[in-house]
């Protein structure tokens, strides 16, 4: 199903075709919103530095320190893969140690 659904309760499934839902973004409208500037401009260092693009309103955040893990190059193993730059990100320095803190967290809500 094409098309625009709002509402006020979590969609799981589409209620015509019982698809997953996808969630999709109003680019032209989040120009207007958000940059790379007002991002980069928060001291908050977690994924809530980007709350414009969560499915979660500002006043419901709760975070245990989770998100904004760093990355770290990897030369060699992008030069044998032959690509131009590969990073790993060190999910691993979330709170609990998972890659899953991420998710998760949304989940709460």
């Amino acid at each position: 199903m094409v098309g625009l659904l709002i509402f006020n309760e979590v969609i799981y499934r589409c209620p015509s075709c019982n698809s997953l839902t996808e969630i999709t973004f109003n680019i032209d409208a989040l120009k207007e919103k958000v940059s790379k500037t007002l991002f980069a401009k928060r001291s908050i260092y977690s994924m809530w530095r980007y709350v414009e693009l969560l499915p979660i309103s500002p006043e419901n955040i709760y975070s245990p320190g989770e998100g904004f893990t760093p990355t770290v190059k990897s030369k060699n193993l992008a030069e044998y893969l032959k690509a131009s730059k590969l990073n790993f990100k060190f999910e691993f320095l979330n709170p609990t140690g998972s890659f899953k803190d991420r998710e998760a967290i949304n989940s709460y809500f």
